[in-house]
C-alpha cells in the first residue's frame, strides 16, 4: 500500500461514521465516503490498482483523494 493510501485512511478513520476497511482477494474494501447516499453499511469502495482512483460499488461514486475530501469537508 502506499503513503497516499495510507493517509487517506486515516483520514477517512477520522471523517466517516463507522469506518472500517479489510483487504480481500489482494484488494481494499472500504465505507463509502459518502454513507448518506449509500443506504446500506457495508464495504463497498476499492483504491483501483495502479492509480490513486477511489471507486464505490454501490453508489457510483468515482473519484480521487481530492474529491473525497471536497465531499466530507463543509467549507470545500
Amino acid at each position: 500500500m502506499n503513503l497516499i493510501s495510507e493517509k487517506l485512511f486515516e483520514y477517512l478513520e477520522k471523517k466517516v461514521k463507522n469506518f472500517t476497511k479489510m483487504s480481500k482477494g489482494g484488494q481494499i474494501l472500504f465505507t463509502c465516503p459518502k454513507p448518506h447516499i449509500v443506504k446500506r453499511e457495508g464495504l463497498s469502495c476499492t483504491v483501483i490498482p495502479g492509480s490513486e482512483k477511489i471507486q464505490c460499488l454501490q453508489c457510483g461514486f468515482k473519484g480521487n483523494i481530492f474529491d473525497v475530501v471536497r465531499l466530507l469537508e463543509e467549507d470545500k
